[in-house]
């Protein structure tokens, strides 16, 4: 089992919990999970308003398309309750989600950790 979660959370996990950052940025140090990190110039055309929330899913769901079995043999090597974390609170709209979405697709459950 995976989850997403978001960084402002992290500190309130057990210790033990293997946490990877799926974003261009991190607040701290973290092991990084680059295969699934969207380009800075896709968040940043979001940002700046240049793409909207369809267009932005529809590039991060390529991305992950045209590299899906990097992807998947990288995911499946994860540790058993692994959190895939980036910044966006949950109920805004996250490329986490989309992520999530995709694994599912791909029968690999993932699911929210609160």
């Amino acid at each position: 089992m995976l989850y997403t979660s978001y960084f402002a959370k992290v500190r309130s996990f057990s210790p033990d919990t293997p946490v990877y950052s799926i974003s261009v940025s991190t607040p701290f140090v973290l092991k990084s999970l680059p295969c699934v990190v969207p380009s800075w110039d896709l968040v940043k055309r979001y940002k700046d308003g240049e793409i909207d929330e369809n267009e932005y899913t529809m590039e991060y769901v390529a991305m992950l398309d045209n590299n899906e079995a990097d992807i998947l043999r990288y995911i499946l090597e994860l540790p058993d309750g692994a959190v895939l974390c980036c910044y966006e609170a949950p109920g805004k709209f996250c490329h986490r989600h989309v992520l999530a979405a995709w694994l599912e697709e791909h029968n690999i459950k993932c699911e929210e950790k609160l």
